[in-house]
């Protein structure tokens, strides 16, 4: 963990706080991709709703 220690003083953070907060920035990103592959994926065979929580 040194490099997240190194990036974390770096910043004036605690690692603790820089892993939380970068899981929470991939997850995210991640949702997003995801809702837009079931959007992509709607219309490419005519699905009228997509039903999922954001």
């Amino acid at each position: 963990m040194i490099v997240i220690d190194t990036i974390a003083k770096e910043l004036d953070m605690k690692p603790k706080d820089l892993v939380k907060e970068s899981l929470k920035t991939y997850l995210e990103k991640r949702l997003v991709k995801v809702e837009s592959d079931i959007f992509i994926i709607t219309k490419k065979y005519g699905v009228k709703d997509a039903i999922y929580n954001s």
